[in-house]
């Protein structure tokens, strides 16, 4: 299965039109800054499928149905696959529950999961965003284990639109790192016509009075990572 995860990795690079020849080639011509963005993003999606492929072992899936849903991903840009993958954390268990339902009864199948995924992202605008915070923020499930949830509350006031709003950056270069903060939450972003999503002029930012998060990691781990590689890919 690493090798499958490798090679859904290296699927997303080229579809971001950066393969080896294009790393080199960036290197070369001063976008170190895209060869970063690149790395990084490639770590984040490697998180996702390792996030995703647990919840799909939760929900009871077969090894086969786990590498079939994967291999559904091999096939899609790099935007479709952060679009499959943005599922909240508070949606992924109910739809893979849903959808491995209508699997046993022979109804649907993992590749169409993805199929069906792919084709919500693309009507509503799902997408990753980036949001750095220093507070730890822990799942809250109910008392009676019905319902989960796992958001980021608005918190800054914005004129704009008159009420507090939480922000996410749309790419690696404009993530937040002023306030030094330790979390970085994967949200998922909404870029959509018909959302209650709002974008800044220069799209690189997207705000909501509520984010819903898909995971949490270390920014600072990751960031060491992204330069690991990148000094790795420079001295070749």
């Amino acid at each position: 299965m690493q090798e499958l995860l490798k090679e859904i990795a290296c699927k997303y690079m080229e579809s971001m039109h950066f393969s080896s020849e294009n790393i080199k080639n960036g290197l070369e011509t001063g976008k170190e800054r895209e060869v970063r963005e690149a790395i990084f993003s490639s770590l984040i999606i490697d998180q996702l499928l390792t996030t995703t492929e647990k919840s799909l072992e939760d929900a009871d899936y077969e090894d086969d149905e786990i590498e079939e849903f994967k291999e559904a991903l091999v096939g899609l840009s790099s935007e479709e696959i952060k679009g499959v993958l943005s599922l909240p954390y508070e949606l992924r268990g109910v739809v893979f529950n849903m959808y491995k339902k209508r699997i046993e009864k022979g109804d649907s199948t993992p590749s169409r999961m993805v199929k069906d995924l792919n084709t919500l992202a693309e009507e509503h605008g799902f997408t990753i965003g980036y949001h750095i915070s220093n507070i730890d923020l822990e799942p809250q499930v109910s008392t009676d284990a019905k319902k989960k949830e796992w958001n980021i509350k608005g918190y800054e006031l914005d004129d704009r639109d008159g009420v507090p709003m939480a922000y996410y950056s749309l790419d690696y270069g404009n993530v937040y790192r002023q306030k030094s903060g330790k979390y970085l939450y994967l949200v998922r972003a909404e870029t959509g016509e018909r959302t209650s999503h709002k974008r800044d002029l220069s799209n690189n930012w997207g705000r909501s009075t509520q984010l819903s998060i898909i995971e949490k990691i270390n920014i600072h781990e990751f960031d060491e990572k992204t330069e690991r590689a990148y000094k790795e890919i420079s001295e070749k």
